[in-house]
């Protein structure tokens, strides 16, 4: 579920529709789970991480 929480909140953070955005699955590092993706804008391919807690729980998108 996380990749799919990630892909909704990167829509939104970003302004870009959620079938343009493509996200991996999740893996654990350090701390947290982790979410990569990217979308391709109108200046070329940004891409971004996911932060999730331990229990799942959306921390935030950057």
């Amino acid at each position: 579920m996380m990749p799919r929480f990630c892909q909704g909140e990167a829509s939104a953070a970003f302004g870009v529709r959620p079938n343009r955005i493509t996200v991996n699955m999740a893996f654990r590092s350090g701390r947290y789970y982790w979410v990569q993706g990217n979308y391709d804008g109108g200046r070329g391919v940004t891409f971004f991480n996911c932060r999730f807690d331990f229990m799942g729980n959306f921390i935030d998108v950057r």
